[in-house]
């Protein structure tokens, strides 16, 4: 088997996405007895991930017999696993498209498969995320055919698929301005708080005052969640109590820390989201981290919008009204975020990779009873 450092590429020059429920091309010697589906020859990312498993070496002596079970090192009969694929949002901001914004479904069925041959058809999986707040979850599970999977494995007993939308409100917006918050039932197992303090990665900001903006215009929620030598997450109940995390992110770049696989990929088991800190926008001794430069123009910037989302938060409709007929001018008087930097979208963010680090260190080592285990780590695999 590789080691934890080994990468493991397997490249196709051209292929198009199957279709639901993404049934393997043939029928491979491991699943001759389970008769799981149908085969689809024109699956090539099925192929492409079993030989992902064949490289790096997972159960390599049995590899082509029935007797090949690659994912037995991670998981056993009867237990439970949670698969957080990236559902960030059902198209991207500006076109019309979402294969490059989220998981593929089809790369979803192969992990389930050989999770199902793993835990020899006993057990639960549970695929979950919160996608970003003004994004539609049940849209989001359309096109990834994740029903059609599921319902393709509702013929076996004791084995069960649930599909879990971890958000916990829906945010309304209109011209990209913030009208109304919808609230969301969340993770049905509910949610845990855990306070990090000196264990955080922000610890170390500690007395220097930083303000944080996190997820939303609520700044004074996101502050109160970091000061004081306090650190507090809410983190969405079932995958914690999962025995095994399985991270199906999708390789994309992202403006405030370069690229969005695993780590960044975290944010999706937040009960809520305005807890993490996004980026600094005032701070004595470090400056600010909200522009790559400061000046007079991005100072006043910075107070207008400040205070302009603080009102919004009361939700006058005449001011929602007021705010969404200025915003065009706003950006013709500070420019467009797609052509000046602001909101840490920069090298200079010093504050998402701290959040994700954090929210890792929840998730492999903190129990359920708010207590920190480093010998009982979290079973996690990251594809």
């Amino acid at each position: 088997m590789c080691s934890p450092e080994d990468v493991v590429i397997v490249k196709e020059d051209y292929f198009n996405y199957p279709n639901p429920p993404f049934n393997p091309p043939t029928l491979y010697p491991e699943f001759v007895n389970l008769q799981i589906g149908g085969i689809d020859p024109s699956n090539k990312v099925y192929e492409m991930v079993r030989e992902g498993f064949r490289l790096f070496g997972l159960d390599v002596r049995n590899y082509g017999t029935s007797r090949w079970n690659p994912l037995s090192f991670l998981v056993n009969p009867g237990e439970k696993v949670f698969i957080k694929p990236n559902m960030i949002a059902e198209k991207h901001k500006y076109k019309n498209e979402w294969n490059y914004v989220i998981t593929n479904g089809s790369f979803v069925r192969v992990i389930i498969d050989y999770l199902f041959l793993a835990m020899n058809g006993k057990g639960s999986i549970i695929i979950g995320d919160a996608p970003q707040t003004d994004s539609k979850y049940w849209e989001i599970t359309k096109l990834m055919g994740l029903k059609e999977i599921r319902e393709l494995y509702s013929k076996f007993d004791g084995f069960t698929i649930e599909l879990v939308n971890l958000q916990d409100e829906y945010w309304v917006t209109k011209d990209d301005v913030y009208i109304e918050t919808i609230p969301l039932p969340g993770d049905p197992r509910g949610s845990l708080t855990f306070d990090l303090g000196k264990d955080s990665y922000f610890s170390e900001n500690d007395g220097k005052n930083p303000k944080y903006y996190g997820a939303h215009y609520d700044i004074d929620e996101t502050n109160k969640a970091h000061s004081e030598g306090k650190h507090i997450y809410a983190i969405a109940k079932s995958p914690l109590i999962a025995d095994v995390f399985i991270n199906l992110p999708k390789l994309k770049t992202h403006k405030k820390c370069g690229i969005t696989v695993n780590l960044k990929s975290l944010v999706g088991i937040n009960a809520n989201k305005n807890y993490l800190p996004h980026y600094v926008y005032s701070s004595p001794e470090k400056g600010e981290e909200q522009f790559d430069t400061v000046n007079l123009k991005k100072y006043l910037e910075n107070i207008i919008v400040t205070r302009v989302k603080k009102i919004l938060l009361r939700k006058n409709k005449l001011f929602q009204i007021l705010a969404r007929k200025l915003k065009p001018y706003a950006y013709d008087i500070f420019g467009d975020t797609e052509e000046i930097i602001r909101s840490g979208n920069w090298i200079g963010n010093d504050t998402v990779w701290r959040m994700s680090l954090d929210l890792k260190r929840i998730l492999l080592y903190r129990n359920v009873n708010g207590t920190t285990s480093l010998k009982n780590r979290k079973r996690y695999l990251n594809c």
